[in-house]
């Protein structure tokens, strides 16, 4: 018995309309399933640009979609590269947009020096006109045929490089970012006890002046062994504890770990006085008009303070109700020792 012939109504149509595909370089070959690239449908305007009517997407270089009879543009991406592609879809025909990235993969190695480990923690960008990529470490992207600008860091360290690539190449790069890393410490007086506390400033600063005589800050860290990223060369080392501003020179080798102690010369005077409403520390020396120089104060009945050795005027003064004349005695400061003095009544 002859089997039935179905009638055209009954025959099953197709469950997509458009297939796309997309390729690294012209002539190359497809990218297949690679979910790096990303697609997305968009309903073209009247003048067949791209409208914010977006029709639909998926991950993969080549998938089937079904969408209605009109036309699109096409967005293809791989990683920031952006294609756009406008198509039609008929009743009837199946659309095939095709992405051509005209691209390269290219791996950046950031590394200190030549030879040295890998630096998973610095940071280069790649550039080409409207094109921007950011990658850490030894990380590969996908990035347009031409010249590319290459910018690495490394903390406040720097790095640039311009490389040229092929469409369809695989590329390895390594890009030096000249830097290391510096641990400060302080002392008290040369030879003498360390540093602990974590009030201590430090603040790597260029070598150089400018012209009104200060220096250029690069980094900066408070308390003592803390690690401080640094591009590679000569810089002063600020030190800064109460009123003690150290600087001493150092350099930086690239790749190299530096240590550097930095003696501040210095003391701590504490003044203690029962019933106080405010305590000033001063210089002996006064000024042409007789008044001496302020150099530290609080409002509290204790302070204390780091300062360079030498000889000082302690102030205390009370609040007018309890009827007290103010007082003012002297007080030494020796490096690397702690002294106490009490104001009594």
């Amino acid at each position: 018995m002859a089997l039935a012939t179905p009638s055209w109504s009954q025959v099953p149509k197709a469950a997509f309309n458009v297939v796309t595909d997309a390729v690294l370089y012209d002539g190359g070959p497809s990218l297949g399933d690679s979910a790096t690239v990303r697609w997305d449908f968009y309903k073209a305007d009247a003048s067949g640009q791209r409208s914010d009517v977006n029709a639909g997407g998926s991950y993969d270089a080549t998938f089937e979609a079904k969408l209605p009879v009109g036309k699109y543009v096409a967005v293809a991406a791989l990683g920031n590269i952006v294609r756009e592609i406008p198509f039609e879809v008929k009743d009837g025909a199946t659309a095939r947009p095709k992405a051509n990235f005209d691209a390269a993969e290219l791996t950046v190695i950031p590394r200190r020096s030549p030879g040295g480990d890998v630096e998973a923690q610095a940071r280069t960008e790649v550039t080409q006109g409207p094109f921007k990529e950011s990658i850490y470490g030894e990380t590969h992207a996908f990035v347009p045929a031409g010249t590319v600008k290459l910018i690495g860091s490394i903390g406040p360290a720097r790095a640039e490089e311009t490389l040229s690539v092929k469409a369809g190449e695989t590329l390895r790069h390594d890009l030096i970012i000249p830097s290391g890393v510096v641990i400060a410490k302080a002392v008290y007086a040369q030879d003498g006890k360390a540093v602990e506390t974590g009030d201590i400033r430090f603040e790597a600063l260029s070598a150089k002046e400018t012209l009104d005589g200060t220096r250029q800050s690069i980094n900066g860290v408070y308390g003592v062994g803390k690690v401080m990223e640094m591009p590679a060369g000569d810089f002063m080392m600020s030190a800064r504890l109460g009123k003690v501003t150290v600087q001493q020179p150092f350099t930086v080798t690239a790749g190299k770990r530096t240590e550097i102690t930095v003696n501040l010369d210095a003391g701590i005077l504490v003044v203690k006085a029962a019933g106080a409403e405010r305590i000033d520390i001063m210089a002996i020396t006064r000024d042409l008009q007789g008044t001496p120089e302020e150099i530290s104060g609080r409002y509290d009945t204790e302070h204390q303070e780091t300062l360079h050795p030498g000889d000082y005027s302690v102030r205390v003064t009370y609040e007018k109700k309890a009827n007290r004349d103010p007082k003012e005695i002297k007080a030494t400061v020796k490096a690397a020792e702690r002294t106490e003095i009490k104001v009594t009544e």
